[in-house]
């Protein structure tokens, strides 16, 4: 049995493509003819792979349950459906029985809205489907006064008025806020990885996944750990594989940001596109922000598209590519990389006299063939249509992947005067590593309202003795979720001891063992 559904619930169905529809049926039609139908409908049924049954309502009002149609011997016909519906007197509910349907807002472009009268919102100027505009209405915050039109300036009327422009961080926020209050909390996108071979396990566990989508409240666990999910393992998930991902799909090292690694086999395997999950993600969840992409490298997936006017040899991360144009720049006889340079799509006369166009050619090469991979990878951000806001916002949401030397911050700060310390002077801590050890998170956090509520609670422990009289060293126990650590002040009564026992702890475990 399966409840129908509230207002609500059928106002998200229309937004996601899956609302009520109205078909014309033929009684000579067999189960073929009818799925074909109904995939034009809905065109989400096409990636069905499990099956689905038909249901009914029976008679009354209010809320009501549902009864299965069983198909008879030859699946669905038309006769069966006309029956079942007294004639189209009768609504029908389509149920997948091993699939889970994404509920995540369309693009009002999307094929399913294409059949539906179109309107304006007089607020946004938003073209939009007409069933969809009474749920749009609302969140966008209805119609607009006539007295909006009526506007005075200031300036005129006060000349000695001066005019500040708002602080661009609090608009960031508000699309963080955005993005977090589409996260579908109706139901969990569980994932179960081990710390061994993090990478692969983690990206196909989340292909894999069928119960939830990318949509819902990502929950995950570590295997051989207790610990249960409220937040700080999601937080510490995140951050790892979003570190795994810039090291393994991306390269470059330079703080102009990294482009994708050229890989047709990742690019088979839907890694791109994954990628572009966990980032929606992590943003949407309290994860940290991808901030290591090139300037190009978000432009194409805000965009849709490219200007391969602004492309310069800087933008070429690829090292055979880049020390070619450097070659191509520094010899007189180009010889020697003929094939090479044949092999970028050049296909002019090989001489020093042409080395800007041979360049051009390379940079070209370098960059337009991973366009594939950032398309696949605009596919991944089209979670909680954050592609819509990357396109409307795009000044805004820059932030979130490009670095900048506005991300020079105290963190990074300590960090750079730990990586220019000596080979003979270790350090093998940094602060990104100390703070995920403590809450599971190694970024700063993202949004405002995070910033006013990190706290870090510290108790001390003075009775560590009295209840085990044997034992000859403890360790801090750290509550990653709570933000709590307790330190066991026996075996800390000096700066020493208290450094070799915090090394101690925080290199050997990052579990999360404690319940």
């Amino acid at each position: 049995m399966v409840g129908t559904k509230r207002f609500q619930m059928s106002g998200n169905l229309l937004q996601a493509g899956l609302g009520k529809r109205t078909i014309t049926v033929s009684s000579n039609m067999n189960h073929s003819e009818v799925s074909t139908l109904l995939e034009a409908e809905f065109p989400k049924m096409r990636s069905l792979t499990g099956g689905w049954l038909l249901y009914k309502a029976p008679g009354g009002s209010g809320r009501r349950r549902l009864t299965v149609v069983p198909p008879d011997s030859e699946g669905y016909t038309g006769s069966l459906i006309k029956m079942a519906t007294t004639s189209g007197k009768t609504a029908l509910y389509m149920v997948p029985l091993q699939d889970e349907l994404c509920l995540d807002p369309l693009p009002f472009s999307a094929e399913e809205f294409v059949k539906m009268p179109k309107v304006e919102c007089r607020t946004c100027q938003t073209t939009m489907p007409l069933p969809v505009l009474y749920m749009h209405v609302k969140s966008c915050g209805g119609t607009q006064s006539a007295d909006d039109n009526e506007v005075c300036c200031l300036f005129q009327c006060f000349p000695n008025l001066s005019w500040r422009p708002p602080c661009p961080a609090h608009f960031v926020y508000d699309v963080l806020k955005l993005l977090a209050s589409r996260v579908d909390n109706s139901k969990d996108f569980k994932i179960c990885v081990s710390r061994t071979d993090f990478f692969q396990r983690a990206l196909v566990q989340w292909q894999r996944q069928k119960k939830g989508t990318p949509g819902n409240t990502l929950r995950v666990t570590f295997l051989g750990k207790a610990g249960v999910d409220s937040g700080a393992i999601r937080k510490e998930f995140l951050t790892d594989l979003i570190g795994e991902i810039e090291k393994r799909l991306f390269e470059h090292q330079e703080w102009s940001g990294k482009s994708p690694i050229y890989s047709l086999s990742d690019l088979e395997k839907g890694y791109f596109r994954t990628a572009g999950e966990v980032f929606s993600v992590s943003l949407a969840q309290g994860g940290p922000a991808p901030r290591f992409l090139r300037q190009w490298c978000f432009d194409y997936p805000s965009a849709g598209d490219l200007d391969e006017a602004n492309l310069t040899k800087d933008d070429v991360d690829d090292a055979e590519l880049f020390e070619l144009i450097q070659k191509v720049e520094e010899e007189t006889d180009l010889s020697a990389w003929t094939n090479d340079i044949i092999s970028c799509g050049y296909t002019g006369l090989i001489k020093p006299d042409n080395k800007e166009a041979i360049i051009r050619s390379i940079v070209l090469h370098a960059t337009l063939r991973l366009i594939p991979l950032l398309k696949q990878l605009r596919k991944g951000l089209q979670v909680y249509n954050f592609v819509d806001i990357l396109k409307d916002h795009c000044g805004l949401c820059e932030h979130f992947f490009v670095p900048t030397a506005v991300d020079d911050d105290n963190e990074d700060f300590l960090q750079e005067i730990e990586n220019d310390i000596p080979d003979g002077d270790t350090l093998p801590l940094t602060v990104p590593r100390v703070m995920q050890w403590l809450t599971g998170q190694g970024h700063k956090p993202l949004l405002m309202s995070e910033h006013q509520e990190f706290k870090i609670a510290l108790h001390f422990d003075h009775d560590c003795h009295q209840r085990m009289p044997a034992h000859r060293i403890c360790y801090p126990v750290v509550s990653a979720c709570a933000r709590k650590i307790t330190f066991p002040v026996a075996h800390m009564d000096n700066y020493s001891s208290f450094k070799e026992v915090m090394l101690q702890a925080i290199n050997s475990d990052f579990g999360f063992n404690r319940v």
